[in-house]
């Protein structure tokens, strides 16, 4: 498994001169991939493995950026690049780039009947919001439902702001499936 990046900076994609290759087939490398807001920086994840990596654009080439983070699936970047988040089981992680290496900088969990909490997340630019989805669950154990939070990050605190979007309040019936949570951006 690998990753092809490609710019589309003219009306033809034309690929960049490095391939970005997983360590072993099947992998799942590229499970879940984001690009910062210049497209510098790219953070991508192996599935089955468990395993995020981060690499920086230098001239034409991608090089790794710090270390390898162990565990994660789907991962999300800041527009800035300094910050990532990653879904960790039924958590989601927050590590900032600091002196050369990546560092966990707070962690926000779940628990109850969410999980899949983190199944798509994404950070706004500066990094200090984030909008988690989380599918196949309204916190009363109903499949069929999901959630949608958003928190404001400082430091180590997640504070959420507003209420939880929850499919379950959209349902039309009690056989509506509703998938809320399934993609989120900010």
């Amino acid at each position: 498994n690998y990753d092809i990046i490609y710019d589309s900076g003219t009306a033809s994609d034309i690929i960049n001169d490095t391939d970005i290759l997983g360590l072993v087939s099947g992998q799942k490398f590229g499970y879940s991939v984001d690009l910062n807001y210049d497209g510098t920086r790219l953070v991508v994840s192996s599935n089955s493995n468990n395993y995020v990596k981060v690499y920086e654009k230098l001239n034409s080439n991608w090089i790794q950026l710090g270390q390898d983070i162990v565990q994660g699936s789907t991962v999300c970047i800041n527009g800035v690049g300094n910050r990532i988040a990653v879904r960790v089981g039924n958590s989601v992680n927050v590590y900032d780039f600091i002196n050369g290496s990546w560092n966990l900088s707070s962690s926000n969990q779940m628990s109850n009947y969410n999980a899949n909490y983190g199944y798509d997340i994404s950070l706004n630019y500066l990094g200090d919001r984030i909008i988690v989805g989380q599918i196949g669950s309204n916190n009363t154990g109903d499949t069929q439902w999901g959630n949608v939070y958003c928190y404001d990050i400082s430091g180590s605190t997640w504070t959420q702001l507003g209420i939880t979007f929850s499919g379950g309040s959209y349902a039309a019936s009690s056989s509506s499936v509703i998938w809320l949570g399934y993609s989120v951006d900010i």
